[in-house]
C-alpha cells in the first residue's frame, strides 16, 4: 500500500488488529494528494485545504493515529 491517506488509514487499521505491515511509496514524499514538502527553500502543501474543508472522515482518523490537528 502506498502513503497516501487510503494507505495510511488501511495500515493503520491492520496495525491496530495487530497485523505487522509495510508501506511502500513510489514518491520521495508521503500523504499522496494531501502530501506536503520542500520546494527551492519553500514549504508546499497539496490538497490539505480540501481535506480540512471536504473530509469529515480526516479529524477522526488524525485522532485515532494519536495526533492532533
Amino acid at each position: 500500500m502506498g502513503s497516501g491517506l487510503a494507505g495510511l488509514s488501511a495500515g493503520l487499521e491492520l496495525a491496530n488488529d495487530g497485523y505487522e505491515i509495510t508501506i511502500l511509496e513510489a514518491s520521495s514524499f508521503i500523504g499522496g494528494r494531501t502530501s506536503s514538502w520542500n520546494q527551492s527553500r519553500m514549504e508546499v502543501e497539496s490538497g490539505l485545504h480540501r481535506v480540512l474543508r471536504f473530509y469529515t472522515a480526516f479529524p477522526r482518523l488524525v485522532k485515532k493515529a494519536g495526533l492532533k490537528m
